[in-house]
């Protein structure tokens, strides 16, 4: 008949502000990744102000060094894996020390 009653009104009403609502945060989220892409580019061309000295070692951590893998105890064998082997400085494991704590 071509004839809509208010509730078919209501629900395509509805459908329609849907789509656009998913279409236009769809449209921000782009536009705003595109912005930080770009921030991120002008980033990556600002000048290092601290360089490396000429003779510096490479720092190359050990496959046997992870997160993951810290123990409790204090062996020396754990306590060589804090060594760098082309380190020319002697290194201890680190430690953390607490003075004066009261709870």
């Amino acid at each position: 008949e071509g004839t809509m009653t208010i509730g078919d009104l209501v629900a395509v009403n509805t459908y329609v502000v849907q789509l656009l609502e998913y279409l236009g945060s769809s449209y921000r989220e782009i536009m705003k990744s595109l912005i930080d892409l770009e921030k991120l580019f002008e980033l990556m061309n600002v000048p290092i102000d601290i360089q490396d000295a000429p003779n510096a070692i490479p720092f190359r951590p050990s496959s046997s060094s992870s997160s993951s893998s810290v123990s409790s105890s204090s062996s020396s064998s754990s306590s060589s894996s804090y060594i760098p082997s082309s380190s020319p400085l002697p290194l201890s494991p680190p430690t953390v020390e607490f003075r004066d704590v009261c709870f």
